[in-house]
């Protein structure tokens, strides 16, 4: 089967995930997960580092209903990876 590779690629940040970046990764393992060829999924980095996680940098443009919003759009990213059917 199918082993699709998922590359963060923003090294000049570490990979730092922006909500673009979170919104998209959501969409890929949600068309992994209905692709019955897909086997496995790796995420990896581009650069350094895997991932410094969410980008603070972004969030510090964010009021207190954007800061919000990210939590509710971008958090259930982590428990997508958790649940997913397929190995990551």
């Amino acid at each position: 089967g199918k082993i699709w590779t998922i590359t963060l690629n923003r090294p000049e940040a570490l990979n730092a995930i922006t909500m673009a970046m979170a919104e998209r990764l959501l969409q890929i393992l949600s068309d992994a997960a209905q692709d019955g060829e897909v086997r496995c999924i790796v995420i990896t980095g581009n650069g350094e580092a895997f991932s410094a996680g969410f980008d603070i940098k972004e969030m510090a443009g964010f009021d207190e209903a954007a800061m919000r919003d990210a939590f509710v759009r971008r958090d259930p990213l982590f428990k997508e990876i958790a649940l997913h059917p397929l190995p990551i």
